[in-house]
């Protein structure tokens, strides 16, 4: 029996836009600034545990405030081609 040997799976893709206004940014930097310090407080020992543990909270952190972008998928026609409408409403 074979095994698939698991791998790490990518982080999601966060939702940056909205860092675009200030308003959404300066509340981002307190969220981090304040998840930071919870950090900071709990401390590890070696610079080994502590990278590991700084990424998990930046992420978390951002992906917490951000989220995940919003797909748009391109339509393949254009809506308002008169041609494309009279069959779509044939089919229905």
């Amino acid at each position: 029996m074979t095994t698939k040997t698991q791998q790490a799976s990518k982080p999601t893709k966060l939702n940056t836009a909205k860092l675009s206004t200030i308003s959404h940014r300066v509340c981002f930097e307190q969220e981090m600034d304040s998840a930071l310090a919870k950090w900071e407080e709990k401390g590890s020992s070696t610079p080994d545990e502590e990278w590991p543990a700084l990424q998990q909270v930046v992420y978390n952190t951002a992906k917490t405030y951000l989220g995940k972008p919003d797909r748009k998928h391109q339509d393949w026609f254009d809506p308002n081609d008169q041609e494309i409408q009279t069959l779509m409403s044939r089919r229905d």
